[in-house]
């Protein structure tokens, strides 16, 4: 694989050469500001899940859901950033959170666990099959990689609601790199 340092907004990110103009162009507008060293990781996971699937902008798509958070169908509904001036902001960061975990929930294939403290168990051996999560293209996993993107750079954030998000963009990292291991 060769690959070029692309910058694509306020993360420089290590892309391979054959990376699609429709993977780019979503990157741009999801890498505008750099929210730290986890997030880049989900970027490397979500871009390494979309390579292990052919680069297929028409990829399996994540099921419609009444659960996902407004600002993602309206970020699907501008095109994925193409056709907005701005991206979606969350205001109610609090909210925000809840309706994402509630999303995030029904996503989680039947194997995956609870610990004691009642969020997901993040390491360990990962399930044969992934369900809803084995999603790829501009209708899969980068629409669950956006919403943490508008949750990430929410203005009203306190030390609880940023540490809610950090846990959040690192069990998806390791569920990216769950699914990334069906295509090896």
């Amino acid at each position: 694989m060769d690959a070029d340092s692309a910058a694509t907004g306020g993360i420089t990110l290590d892309l391979p050469a054959d990376t699609p103009p429709w993977l780019r162009s979503v990157l741009s507008y999801l890498t505008a500001i750099d929210l730290g060293c986890h997030y880049t990781s989900l970027l490397t996971a979500l871009v390494r899940l979309e390579e292990s699937a052919g680069f297929e902008q028409e990829g399996q798509p994540l099921p419609s859901s009444k659960l996902r958070p407004g600002e993602v169908q309206k970020w699907i509904r501008g095109a994925r950033g193409n056709r907005m001036k701005c991206l979606p902001e969350v205001v109610n960061v609090a909210q925000y959170g809840k309706t994402w975990n509630a999303w995030w929930d029904a996503l989680q294939p039947s194997w995956r666990k609870r610990g004691s403290d009642g969020h997901w168990v993040v390491g360990g051996k990962y399930g044969a099959e992934y369900g809803a999560l084995d999603a790829s293209g501009l209708n899969g996993c980068i629409s669950i990689v956006a919403a943490l993107y508008f949750w990430g750079t929410a203005r009203t954030h306190d030390e609880g609601s940023r540490a809610e998000w950090e846990r959040a963009v690192q069990d998806v990292v390791w569920m990216l790199e769950g699914v990334d291991t069906l295509f090896e």
